[in-house]
């Protein structure tokens, strides 16, 4: 069952508008985004939005793949796109409020890209942007430490393409590997993965930064199979899907230092790389720094690249799902 956040993503007559959680999305809405962006891929054309539909990507925290995705794929689907990456250069510089200035982009596009360091400041604003004339589309493109939902569809992209989520090929386990307290790739990734019931995980911490204890109940709470160990040559072993998150020291807490050598023990090495079966995968959401060696790049079972190349059509796959009626 999907578990909205809040009424107000939802129009009226029940169809999304706003994207903001991993949660919102069940297999059975999401194996169709994913088939759309494959078509997306093999050249099929996007369907394009009424003209001149604006779209504006506020970015209030870096990104590269985010994005540049983001950008291609509301392009593709016809979208004037405006971005607001330099904070400096927007009347958030004179002290105007974050509510006002929201509340201006909406006012003047049809679809809002966001990547905001406060996940409640992003859904006061799906909350706020319910009440004007035209609602936009919003989609979170990153909430600080708590969520990545759209990166989450692309990570399930890459493990649908090779197979990993058929429950007729029978259970499989993915090992987190890394910073998992305060990762919203693998808060997204790990809420959407709970929609297959064949998949176990296995976490892997950068010690004292492991899963919070109250995502281990909640797990325990629904009855799946888990552990957490720091044996990394252990859980590869075993291991269907691999994924792999650098430390998030942008965040703060406890020692930088100390976490990034903890992480050194966790690297992913030509070495490791060859203990993994032969139908693994791995995956990282990137940047990377010294987790992964970047000589494993060309083994068949990395996958990070492999994401990079389709992240743009599974976003405008998602944009299209998104619209308010089938566009023309």
């Amino acid at each position: 069952m999907s578990m909205d956040p809040c009424p107000e993503v939802r129009r009226p007559n029940g169809t999304l508008r706003a994207f903001v959680e991993a949660r919102q999305l069940v297999p059975d809405a999401i194996l169709p985004i994913l088939s759309r962006a494959e078509a997306l891929s093999n050249g099929a054309s996007a369907m394009l939005v009424p003209p001149a539909s604006a779209a504006t990507l506020l970015f209030q925290q870096p990104s590269t793949r985010t994005f540049l995705s983001f950008a291609h794929a509301a392009g593709a689907l016809g979208y004037h796109t405006t971005d607001l990456r330099d904070m400096s250069t927007t009347s958030f510089e004179k002290g105007e409020s974050l509510q006002d200035g929201l509340r201006t982009i909406a006012e003047l596009s049809e679809l809002v890209i966001l990547r905001q360091p406060n996940h409640d400041a992003l859904l006061e604003f799906v909350r706020s942007s319910a009440a004007l004339p035209k609602p936009p589309i919003i989609v979170n493109a990153g909430s600080g430490p708590s969520e990545h939902p759209t990166q989450s569809l692309i990570d399930v992209a890459t493990l649908h393409r090779r197979g990993l989520l058929d429950p007729a090929g029978g259970p499989k386990q993915v090992v987190f590997v890394g910073d998992l307290q305060r990762s919203r790739t693998v808060n997204s990734l790990l809420d959407v993965l709970l929609g297959w019931p064949h998949l176990a995980f296995a976490f892997v911490p950068i010690a004292g930064l492991g899963p919070s204890r109250c995502r281990l109940e909640a797990l325990e709470a629904m009855g799946r199979s888990f552990t957490v160990c720091d044996d990394l040559d252990e859980a590869l072993a075993t291991a269907d899907a691999v994924y792999l998150q650098r430390l998030q020291d942008e965040y703060g807490g406890g020692d930088a230092q100390q976490h990034e050598q903890a992480l050194e023990l966790l690297r992913l090495t030509p070495e490791r790389m060859a203990k993994l079966p032969e139908h693994a995968v791995v995956l990282h959401p990137l940047p990377r720094r010294r987790e992964i060696d970047p000589t494993t790049d060309h083994d068949p079972r990395a996958g990070w690249w492999e994401t990079v190349r389709h992240g743009r059509f599974v976003r405008t796959a998602l944009l299209e799902a998104l619209q308010p009626e089938t566009p023309s």
